[in-house]
């Protein structure tokens, strides 16, 4: 099977944020949601260029979070198979590539929900993406599962813990591929901030403690290729 590799960031590296706080990685930095919960168009900026992506589909601005599903299944945990700590080691990470010609990156904060279904963790994750499988099924008015739920699909960093000194709209979030940066952004530049994402989905979903958000992408993805270096934070 082809494969392009991510380049796992040490944990001083994570969620880098513009006040410099330091970030405490979490006790366990392993996530084991039992969903996880994506949100669509949420930066305007990436909305704007989905337009010369995705024909046929209204990029007008969202009034709700547009939400959808990953499978548990999908995440790619931060660790080598030994289960030490991933470092700086090169993680493997398998193409599609008997359905899909444009497997593309999309960087986002990721949060954890604690018992009281307020984020406890967060993480950096790549929402892998089937932009022709989705593009596709948009057009035809159909989910995106077989687009955005496959395996390994869902890389993620090591979390830290959400403290009160941690500022999740405050947090730059970073991708480079192959040494070139390709998506940076504050998450204030979020349409719906996290609180809102997390009171959505409380209201209308079965959400549980545990489950991961996917707080949605801002511009600059792009399509990876077999043996690509992926670097997030």
């Amino acid at each position: 099977m082809r494969s392009l590799e991510r380049k796992a960031p040490s944990a001083p590296q994570l969620g880098r944020s513009q006040r410099s706080i330091k970030l405490r990685q979490a006790k366990s930095c392993m996530l084991r949601p039992r969903s996880i919960w994506g949100v669509g168009k949420n930066y305007v900026k990436h909305i704007e260029e989905l337009k010369g992506l995705l024909q046929g589909v209204n990029m007008d601005l969202p009034k709700e979070p547009l939400v959808f599903l990953k499978s548990a299944g999908t995440l790619l945990d931060p660790a080598l198979p030994d289960g030490q700590s991933a470092g700086e080691q090169p993680i493997p990470l398998p193409l599609p590539v008997s359905w899909s010609n444009d497997l593309q990156h999309e960087v986002e904060l990721a949060v954890s929900l604690g018992d009281d279904l307020k984020p406890t963790k967060a993480a950096v994750a790549i929402d892998l993406t089937a932009r022709d499988i989705q593009a596709s099924f948009s057009s035809q008015g159909k989910p995106w599962t077989l687009a955005k739920s496959f395996h390994a699909s869902c890389p993620y960093t090591p979390a830290f813990d959400v403290t009160d000194q941690v500022k999740l709209q405050e947090l730059v979030i970073v991708l480079q591929v192959n040494g070139t940066e390709r998506q940076r952004s504050s998450t204030g530049l979020m349409i719906f901030p996290v609180t809102a994402i997390v009171d959505y989905l409380k209201c209308y979903f079965p959400v549980e403690p545990g489950d991961l958000v996917l707080t949605g992408t801002p511009a600059g993805v792009g399509k990876l290729q077999p043996g690509d270096m992926v670097c997030a934070w």
